[in-house]
């Protein structure tokens, strides 16, 4: 009988071992880094409504926009349903951005598939910005694909598909909030869409059309009036850090390996068309500048990587009149540097630019492979440290730009970069 009975008790709490174990909490991004979450919703001056349920939240006066930003995934499967996980399941955010680079090295046409259907499920507007890697060259058998592949593959496939052009850049506009978000294509190689298309090198990889400088500017100046322009690059043009905010104590580790040479006081073979036609949006002023391509420093007329200056038509004009613009600019967003950086523009001092850092975890990609760690941020594959992702409200009342971070936050010199409230 004692048998019997201590039988019967050990499975009875075997059960209710198992129903505990069941019953725990489930591993999200929700459960990992619950007090991030609760500063998005403060950043979008969200309020807690006490008589609901706990984690229902109501407006409190006017809600901020907010955007999650996400960048440099490199083909990091968990990291992608993880942003894609928040952006849907965070009440308070409005949409996401992706800024590039979804590709590890190379174009792979599964993985291309694979992330198209992993974004494509989103329940909200999630944008995209095309990456060096995702069109790193001419030819899609080298190191990379023509940008019209991606489109084809990518953006044509969601639901945003009009929200583009064939050249892989395009606009969304926000009504509720007045705001239009532009999304540029830095590596914009027009041999297949038209062969004829003049084009400069913008600097390193950097190639920009006559054809979307145009449009870019009909984007900046059909803005309706009292909208908030912000836009998405994957590579920005020359800024300067502004330390003080990288960092509490003004130094951030590691943060002068990614700012040098291309983020300098020097702009790089007419690096500076986008930022030029900003600064005439911004004075409502007039812009009539030719470009011109250079030389990139590290070009060979034998590798694939950057197309021959001398062989394509190299130049552009930018020709606007913005004096009738009643829109404002907020500020360029970028990735590419596998850094948070946050400052202004390296020509013009009113331009606020802010670099995500890059949302894969660094060496445990899906191969295996090492994807190069600038950050000062450590990641670790099973704690709230493997996410890194930022999102952007826009209080556009009191003109500033409120940076919550997601996941990884504490640096080298254990200080927090939780939280960041900068003026544009």
């Amino acid at each position: 009988m004692k048998t019997y009975s201590l039988t019967i008790i050990a499975v009875i709490g075997l059960l209710a071992l198992v129903s505990c174990r069941n019953n725990e909490p489930k591993d999200t991004i929700f459960t990992r880094c619950p007090d991030q979450i609760e500063n998005i919703y403060i950043g979008c001056d969200y309020m807690r409504n006490t008589s609901s349920d706990a984690g229902v939240y109501d407006t409190y006066g006017a809600k901020n926009f907010a955007l999650m930003m996400f960048s440099d995934i490199h083909e990091d499967r968990v990291r992608t349903a993880n942003a894609i996980e928040l952006l849907d399941g965070c009440k308070a955010l409005d949409a996401g951005i992706f800024l590039g680079d979804f590709q590890y090295w190379r174009y792979e046409e599964g993985w291309a598939n694979e992330f198209a259907a992993l974004t494509s499920a989103a329940t909200k507007p999630l944008l995209l910005t095309v990456g060096n890697h995702d069109a790193r060259t001419l030819s899609s058998t080298v190191n990379g694909t023509n940008p019209s592949v991606l489109v084809d593959n990518y953006m044509m496939k969601t639901d945003l598909a009009a929200s583009y052009t064939k050249g892989g850049y395009g606009s969304y506009d926000f009504a509720d909030y007045g705001v239009r978000i532009i999304m540029l294509n830095d590596f914009e190689y027009p041999e297949e869409n038209n062969p004829g298309e003049k084009w400069v090198i913008c600097g390193s990889q950097k190639v920009m059309t006559q054809t979307q400088i145009d449009w870019f500017i009909d984007a900046l100046k059909t803005a309706p009036e009292g909208y908030s322009v912000i836009v998405a690059q994957h590579l920005c043009e020359p800024m300067k850090v502004d330390f003080d905010a990288c960092s509490p104590h003004g130094e951030c580790p590691n943060v002068k390996m990614s700012v040098s040479p291309v983020h300098g006081d020097v702009g790089l073979n007419g690096g500076t068309v986008v930022s030029d036609i900003i600064d005439a949006f911004m004075r409502r002023a007039e812009i009539h500048n030719t470009y011109a391509s250079g030389v990139p420093s590290r070009f060979d007329p034998a590798s694939s990587d950057f197309p021959d200056p001398l062989l394509y038509p190299a130049e552009l004009k930018a020709d606007a009149d913005f004096s009738s613009s009643k829109a404002e600019f907020v500020c360029t967003i970028a990735g590419h540097y596998h850094n948070t950086l946050v400052g202004h523009n390296a020509k013009y001092p009113a331009q606020v630019v802010y670099v995500n850092d890059a949302a894969s975890c660094p060496r445990i990609i899906n191969d295996g492979t090492s994807v190069s760690q600038y950050s000062p941020l450590p990641r670790n594959a099973e704690g709230p440290s493997q996410d890194l992702i930022t999102v952007l409200c826009l209080d556009k009342v009191n003109h500033r730009i409120n940076f919550v971070r997601v996941g990884a936050h504490i640096d080298l010199l254990l200080e927090d970069h939780s939280l960041l409230s900068y003026p544009y």
